[in-house]
């Protein structure tokens, strides 16, 4: 399956479980874009190296390759699930309020993103 289909897969419903195509150079950004959904529906704990490198189409060492353990891969993995909210809870923290209001702004912009997120369900 080419890589656009998996990731297409990845970021609609659910997990995809097929692999990338072997043909195409993996990258870390790749590597993160299959593994955030894994995290998401089975958690941290239920998510081995092993499963994400099958998942990816490569073999566990190669994963080593752009992360030196799986958690930094988790980390990154949060860190970029959450990078693409940073928009709107910037734009929601600048608007012209008092700090409560603000603070309750941020909290429902982060509450409705969140809860549209396929990977957060």
């Amino acid at each position: 399956m080419p890589f656009l289909q998996v990731f297409a897969c990845a970021t609609r419903r659910g997990v995809c479980e097929q692999k990338m195509s072997k043909t195409k150079q993996i990258t870390k950004k790749d590597i993160l874009i299959v593994t955030i959904p894994l995290f998401a529906k089975y958690g941290y704990d239920k998510v081995s190296m092993r499963q994400i490198a099958t998942t990816v189409g490569v073999k566990a060492a190669s994963l080593y390759h752009h992360f030196p353990d799986k958690q930094t891969l988790y980390l990154e993995a949060l860190s970029q699930a959450f990078n693409k909210y940073a928009d709107s809870m910037a734009e929601a923290s600048s608007l012209q309020a008092g700090p409560e209001q603000r603070l309750r702004l941020l909290i429902h912009k982060l509450c409705t993103l969140v809860h549209e997120d396929i990977d957060f369900r």
